[in-house]
């Protein structure tokens, strides 16, 4: 569970810094069942591509609510240049969007930097598109 904030309160949203147009594969995960499922059709990937890079899926002007729960599965972007681990939280009340986080990447020449933990949301379409 992400503990960016202790205080019920709202906070901005983070966006990770990855070249979405380089995706290559999506990795599935079920935090409950273990259950993996590997995505990489490449129908399926140009699909994915083009609605991570689409701004409209995107609630950006919105603040981000506490919910206090853990993650219940993650999805593993995985191109030649870099991968991204997107963590996804349950919703109660915020329909039509998941909650994704992600920490920033590790920084070799500040290997004891500490990484924050984002979140942001984003229209739930994705889900339907990798066939969940």
């Amino acid at each position: 569970m992400s503990c960016d904030f202790f205080k019920s309160q709202d906070r901005p949203q983070g966006y990770p810094d990855y070249d979405f147009s380089l995706l290559e594969k999506v990795v599935y995960f079920d935090m409950e069942t273990e259950e993996q499922l590997f995505i990489d059709d490449i129908s399926t990937i140009e699909t994915v591509k083009e609605y991570f890079q689409d701004k409209g899926n995107y609630f950006k002007d919105e603040l981000r609510k506490f919910n206090g729960v853990k993650p219940n599965f993650s999805l593993t972007l995985i191109s030649s240049m870099d991968t991204l681990v997107l963590r996804s939280y349950p919703q109660s009340g915020l329909k039509g969007r998941i909650e994704f986080d992600f920490t920033e990447k590790y920084d070799p020449n500040h290997p004891m930097k500490p990484r924050k933990v984002h979140r942001f949301y984003i229209k739930s379409e994705l889900l339907d598109l990798l066939g969940m």
